[in-house]
């Protein structure tokens, strides 16, 4: 009867023994962060801003593909009087590289909607999500996109700091010492930083 007992309790220790250690490894934002994490997450930072900026300099010296990069205006009145049709702004170029957008100056963006202009309309009863995309496409018409221009609407920027990138709201995050892209269906898979964009770099060059 006392090795049942014995036995249970271990068990119960293990169990908040591992629970300690995952609170540590998903430290809390809220969370004083100490000076040698501070200067570890700092080098982290600089090593992934090397291969962003390698990155870009591989693309633009193999003439990469790039797309738009474009904010969705609704349709809305001009001085409450004058119509205006939806249409998007903006005329960035971006490399799409998966499930983050690249910017010549080195900005990442988390890829929004991705519309082709021109694309038939294939579903004869469109989905929600097929209505909004036509939607884009028309806007993006509107704006002057030429026929079959990719178009990349409502990305978000990703912030470079190590506090944003430890909070798991974007594709790219911080998790212990290590940069990682989150990624795949349901956003379920974890990719180092370095091996995803080489990955996605040369499926660019490729295709």
């Amino acid at each position: 009867m006392l090795e049942g007992v014995d036995a249970a309790q271990q068990r119960r220790d293990a169990a908040r023994s591992e629970a300690a250690v995952g609170a540590r490894r998903h430290r809390a934002p809220t969370e004083p962060i100490t000076a040698t994490q501070a200067h570890r997450d700092l080098r982290i930072l600089i090593e992934g801003r090397q291969r962003v900026d390698a990155a870009i300099a591989r693309l633009r010296a193999n003439g990469a593909r790039t797309e738009t990069l474009a904010e969705y205006v609704p349709a809305h009145r001009l001085l409450w009087v004058i119509p205006r049709k939806s249409t998007l702004r903006g005329d960035t170029r971006v490399w799409r590289l998966g499930e983050l957008l690249l910017a010549p100056d080195g900005e990442l963006f988390s890829t929004g909607s991705v519309v082709r202009v021109g694309e038939p309309q294939r579903a004869r009863v469109p989905s929600r999500a097929q209505e909004v995309r036509r939607e884009f496409r028309a806007a993006a018409r509107r704006a002057g996109a030429g026929e079959g221009e990719t178009v990349d609407v409502g990305a978000t920027r990703i912030p470079w700091e190590s506090e944003a990138l430890r909070k798991g709201a974007h594709p790219v995050l911080l998790l212990d010492e290590e940069l990682v892209v989150r990624w795949g269906a349901g956003a379920g898979t974890l990719m180092p930083f370095g091996e995803y964009l080489e990955d996605r770099l040369e499926h660019l060059l490729d295709s």
